[in-house]
């Protein structure tokens, strides 16, 4: 496995069929003809089929022109810029299901021939700048991932059909030329956001973009309006319409007198307000249509005064503000009543007292606006919303948190939902009854007791459910947690644990988890970061299958513990243990015996050579994953830290090549056992300070295993289906019933003692040529023969040209000690016979001719030098 570039998960990317089977084909960095196998490595341009590479151009003049039309599967861009110049005549060039991706590199397309048509579905994955001032066509679904922008510019950069765009991260920028006024988007594509961004940016000349729906299905979803050059002109987009998934929200930069963006009718209001819209950067009220139906400030004429209207008059129509003239800290409601919203917007605490009557918000929307130290409160009754909102609750908390001590309640037999937006928390003190669900898009839902969200399940987005150290009492959250967002997050202090439900992550969802105890099963194809302490429990298996990233920053030290019982899989995936900042430790710990699954493969990095550790801890149970690796050596760390006397063994049964520069140690009184299963080569690599002092037996079942460092303390048993290599140093001795191969090709190993039992074989390469080196085992105590003729195979190996191989060493050591008549040398296929054999006091050398046919040759060691020919 190669070493991974970052300790989080990259975006997800949309696969298909094109993608996973294409040949990548490189572009040669110079400017030339597309179409031109010249300008690509290897002679051949790429086909439809194929991804078009740009590993890494020196500059824009480097731009590939279409000489014709063209078609690939795919575009993958590296860190530097690619520039598609400008054809002589129109040329299209289609991209197939594999998208675009860029490492980092600007990708620009200049405006007029050329034209790139979308082939089908497909996400483009942005870490550069995608600049098209040509047209994009294609009636697909063009997501957009990545956190950089795809900016539609100059004369003619526009997406000319009803593709459909999905905004899943970073930014569409729209804008209009100097002096002109393009049409940028088809007026019957439809945007979908789910946590990426819209800007419309205002140049001189006004203009007007109509489009298709505005779709919101996910978290927070901005809209931008920017003035980039001069401020005569005045953009707007107008929408077909808006369709809102519940919990989602709008945000809109700024929402000002002028024209920024606007819809067909008033038919997604609801009395007078955008439902659940919210604005920025300093929110001061909801969003309503003008006249012309553009969006805008609520005025303060639109809300009803608290210190004007009593609480006896408010109804379902009214946005009920607590303005500056309410008299006292304290407004109590005598009866049951209806409003449209509520709006807390005063710098000193306020108190809402229900007096054990029901508060039905019509239109859902409660916003905590000026900055309070004590916050906002409303007490003592139910709190539902209306049919108005579809019986959604929508919480904003920009500047002040809310602490509602109410019990929310569906309304009459309807479930009633909750949404918590903005970065100010919002605290629940009862338990709640409402059963339609819990959205944190934003900020801190703060939970004080058990049954606070209601019934339904919570869906975390860009926001945290989270439980204080200073809650009255411990208690478990029940309800069904969906992660919806990369930094969805759960933090319990120690106060609650999650049990009796389930857990699911999103794809491309991270969830992190913070101070708790997590019971229940997690599920689904994102990813969990677990922080602080947190331990996975519970009797049935976690299988989500984003990863596990125990990932410190600069907080207190991280450890995650597996306590499922026995057998039951916690990390059903692969787990990264690191120290992103240096300055803090991180730990996974082991309560139960094979908590990780058996394909996982585990990365333990560090970037800090002195201060800090990141372990994983066995804890004296026996684990099984699919491969270990680090990419640095400062203390990363495999231990058995047993508390009493025994042996745990980790099992690295990997089918694919990993390395890992770490230490393997013992660690407290109990010792740490290796057994390499599996097919794959595990190399065990690390600088001489970093030596591995575990004293339980390594043993190799199945594959590979090459030691290039110090392996001081532990005897090495290598069984028959096993190889043996590597550079390094063995101090417990080898017994070999299996393969030797030192290096990972031609190399020395070296060992304090070595058994070559009955059946094992040397695999020693020779290059006859180059050097004329070969492979060599050094002993430096005592090499032990068996006692059966002909029982050990050296394998003679030939690297490179044949040629004459002067006698070199296949052995070293300080005594020999067996029948020398065990040793069998087999030259199949080596090119490579005449085979002179010496003996001395302190090894047994070798030396081959080719000859044009080789056949096993029996090797007898004697007192004197003997030669052996084939007969």
């Amino acid at each position: 496995m190669t070493a991974r570039s970052s300790l989080l998960p990259a975006p997800c990317l949309l696969l298909t069929a094109a993608s996973l089977f294409a040949a990548e084909i490189v572009w040669n960095d110079t400017a030339a003809d597309f179409n031109a196998g010249s300008s690509w490595a290897g002679g051949v341009a790429p086909g439809a089929a194929d991804i078009a590479v740009f590993a890494n151009t020196a500059s824009l003049a480097n731009a590939p022109t279409l000489s014709a039309n063209a078609s690939v599967g795919g575009i993958r861009v590296g860190a530097g810029p690619v520039a598609f110049g400008d054809p002589a005549s129109a040329r299209s060039l289609t991209i197939g299901g594999a998208g675009v991706t860029s490492a980092g590199g600007v990708i620009s397309v200049q405006e007029g021939n050329m034209t790139i048509t979308l082939g089908a579905d497909q996400t483009w994955d942005l870490s550069g700048d995608f600049i098209a001032s040509n047209a994009i066509n294609g009636a697909v679904t063009l997501n957009k991932t990545g956190l950089n922008a795809l900016y539609l510019v100059g004369n003619a950069g526009a997406i000319t059909q009803a593709t459909n765009i999905v905004l899943s991260a970073g930014t569409l920028i729209i804008t209009n030329a100097a002096g002109a006024a393009a049409d940028r988007l088809n007026d019957t594509a439809d945007i979908t956001m789910q946590g990426g961004r819209l800007s419309v940016q205002r140049w001189p000349s006004a203009t007007t973009e109509n489009v298709g729906r505005l779709i919101l299905v996910r978290n927070r979803d901005d809209l931008a309006v920017q003035a980039l050059v001069g401020a005569a002109g005045s953009s707007v987009i107008r929408f077909s319409g808006l369709s809102r998934a519940r919990g989602s929200f709008l945000t809109v930069y700024p929402t000002t007198s002028s024209t920024s963006y606007r819809f067909p009718d008033a038919s997604i209001l609801v009395s007078n307000i955008i439902p659940l819209a919210a604005t920025a950067p300093s929110p001061s009220g909801w969003l309503t249509l003008d006249a012309s139906f553009n969006v805008i400030n609520l005025a303060a004429a639109g809300y009803t005064l608290m210190s004007a209207t009593p609480e006896t008059a408010w109804n379902g129509s009214m946005h009920v503000w607590w303005d500056a003239a309410v008299a006292g800290a304290t407004v109590n409601v005598t009866g049951n009543r209806t409003i449209g919203t509520l709006r807390f917007n005063q710098t000193g605490s306020r108190i809402l007292d229900l007096g054990g009557n029901t508060l039905t918000v019509e239109n859902g929307g409660v916003l905590s606006g000026a900055a309070s130290a004590g916050g906002h409160v409303l007490q003592n009754g139910y709190l539902t919303a209306g049919a108005a909102c579809g019986y959604e609750l929508f919480f904003t908390g920009y500047n002040s948190t809310l602490t509602n001590d109410t019990v929310i309640t569906d309304n009459a037999g309807n479930p009633v939902s909750l949404t918590k937006t903005g970065v100010k928390g919002y605290v629940l003190m009862q338990p709640s009854t409402y059963s339609g669900g819990t959205y944190i898009d934003q900020g801190d839902l703060v939970a004080l007791v058990g049954g606070a969200c209601g019934s339904g399940p919570v869906y975390i987005n860009e926001g945290r459910l989270f439980v204080p150290a200073n809650a009255p009492a411990f208690f478990t959250v029940t309800n069904a947690i969906v992660a919806q967002h990369r930094s969805s997050s759960i933090g319990f202090n120690g106060m609650a644990a999650l049990s009796n439900s389930t857990v699911t992550v999103i794809d491309g969802a991270t969830l992190a988890f913070e101070w708790l105890e997590v019971d229940s099963p997690i599920t689904g194809p994102g990813a969990v970061a677990p922080k602080r302490t947190t331990t996975f429990a519970g009797d049935e298996p976690n299988t989500y299958s984003g990863g596990t990233f125990v990932v410190n920053g600069n907080f207190n030290d991280w450890q995650l513990i597996l306590k499922k019982p026995a057998g039951v899989i916690a990390v059903p995936g692969d787990l990264v243990i690191a120290s992103a900042s240096g300055t803090r430790s991180c730990y996974v710990d082991l309560a139960s015996s094979e908590q990780i699954a058996d394909t996982a493969i585990v990365t333990i990095d560090n970037v800090n050579p002195t201060a800090v550790n990141t372990i994983l801890r066995l804890n004296g149970f026996d684990e099984t994953i699919g491969g270990l690796v680090s990419t640095t050596a400062f203390n990363t760390i495999v231990e058995s830290k047993a508390g009493a006397p025994s042996v745990c063994t980790l099992i690295i049964s990997n089918t694919v090549a990993c390395s890992y520069g770490g230490v393997l140690r013992d660690g407290g009184s109990g010792l740490l056992g290796i057994v390499k299963d599996g097919p794959g080569t595990q190399v065990l690599t690390s600088p001489p300070e970093y030596t591995n002092t575990y004293t339980g037996t390594t043993t190799v079942k199945a594959g590979v295993l090459l030691i290039d460092n110090a392996l001081s303390a532990s005897p090495v048993s290598v069984f028959a289906g096993g190889t043996l290599g590597g550079n390094g140093w063995i101090g417990a001795g080898v017994a070999n019933d299996g393969a030797i191969a030192p290096g990972a090709s031609i190399g020395t190993l070296s060992a304090s003692e070595l058994t070559m039992n009955e059946g094992s074989r040397y695999v020693w390469e020779v290059s006859p040529v180059d050097g004329n080196t070969a492979d060599l085992i050094n002993v430096t105590g005592t090499l032990t023969l068996p006692p059966g003729d002909h029982s050990v195979t050296i394998k003679v190996v030939r690297v490179g040209s044949p040629g004459v191989v002067n006698a070199k060493p296949l052995f070293t050591f300080a005594a020999l000690s067996g029948n020398t008549n065990a040793l069998f040398l087999d030259l199949a296929g080596s090119g490579l016979s005449d085979a002179t054999v010496g003996l001395t006091a302190s090894e047994i050398t070798l030396s081959l001719v080719p000859e044009p046919a080789v056949f096993g040759v029996c090797l007898a060691l004697l007192a004197a030098l003997r030669r052996c020919r084939r007969s």
